[in-house]
């Protein structure tokens, strides 16, 4: 299955996640891709929208490789197929802080703090423009969990079979709407895969949420995140 873009692979998760509108649900997007996308889907299902943040883990030199992933709260995913590389804890603790101070930047420019989402005893559906490995969903399920969520899905449009198998094990519910077999990278599966700008987050977030919701302080200078 190719779908056109994002707007039309969010429209048609929403409409298999009819069942939960008027159920204030929490529609949690892992950045920055994700996020116009569970834009969407809140508005349908009139629910509210967040963003869980995830980075992969990578050893200096090997940014191309994930050894791993690491969630808000400090929640770390191990990547199992490298566990036989004896990697030194030395390295991996300098490769997980880096991505720590990178999450933490990203927060305060998001100005997530001032969402004031509280998880705890919501339907929470984690949002993600495609699965690949899957490192950085599972990073943020271990994240959510810890929250206390009445219920945790997960929605994609798009992940290879051993990924959902994975999945469905960690979630209470998993939408995947295509699993093909021959998965090379989550771009394959879009017309169009253009790239989504933290000002694309900031707009998503803080767009549409009524003023006094908004911070009255001066908008952010948002500096890219590699």
């Amino acid at each position: 299955m190719i779908f056109k873009d994002r707007t039309t692979a969010a429209q048609q998760l929403a409409v298999c996640l009819g069942r939960y509108n008027g159920q204030n649900p929490l529609i949690m997007a892992l950045p920055r891709g994700a996020v116009p996308m569970a834009k969407i889907i809140a508005d349908e299902l009139h629910g509210e929208l967040g963003v869980i943040l995830a980075r992969k883990i990578s050893l200096p030199g090997h940014e191309e490789y994930a050894i791993g992933a690491v969630s808000e709260g400090g929640f770390v995913y191990h990547n199992p197929d490298v566990a036989g590389y004896h990697i030194p804890e030395s390295l991996f603790k300098q490769a997980l802080n880096r991505q720590l101070a990178l999450i933490e930047e990203r927060r305060r420019a998001y100005r997530l703090d001032q969402l004031k989402l509280n998880p705890a005893d919501r339907i929470i559906i984690l949002i993600d423009d495609g699965i690949a490995t899957g490192s950085t969903v599972f990073a943020a399920i271990k994240s959510l969990r810890a929250q206390n969520p009445a219920k945790l899905i997960v929605a994609a449009p798009v992940a290879p079979p051993d990924t959902a198998r994975k999945l469905e094990q960690e979630v209470d519910e998993l939408i995947i709407l295509d699993q093909p077999p021959h998965f090379h990278a989550v771009a394959q599966f879009y017309e169009n895969f253009d790239e989504v700008t933290d000002q694309d987050v900031m707009n998503a977030l803080w767009g549409s949420r009524p003023p006094n919701a908004r911070s009255r302080q001066p908008e952010p200078v948002i500096h890219p995140v590699h």
